[in-house]
């Protein structure tokens, strides 16, 4: 998960300077959606233990642009690949 890597420390950043009970940034919101819409939502909030029903109801409001579809399913067929090559 590449992308997550990227969010993670800008997160925790976050997390490390925010006053008690602040709302996740719509800026971090954002970049934390686009990580989910390509890894899907579970994995993603369980990495970055944010809320998953807020990530999801996030990733469901806003319609897949097309090279986003394209890139989804690049990575569901490798992921069916590899898991067909695995013993």
């Amino acid at each position: 998960m590449m992308a997550v890597a990227r969010v993670q420390p800008v997160l925790a950043a976050w997390r490390k300077q925010r006053k008690r009970r602040d709302q996740i940034p719509e800026s971090l919101w954002h970049d934390i959606v686009q990580v989910a819409r390509v890894y899907q939502p579970s994995p993603v909030a369980h990495v970055l233990r944010v809320n998953y029903t807020a990530l999801k109801r996030r990733v469901l409001a806003v319609p897949l642009a097309p090279e986003e579809q394209q890139l989804k399913l690049q990575l569901q067929r490798s992921a069916k690949t590899c898991a067909s090559v695995r013993p």
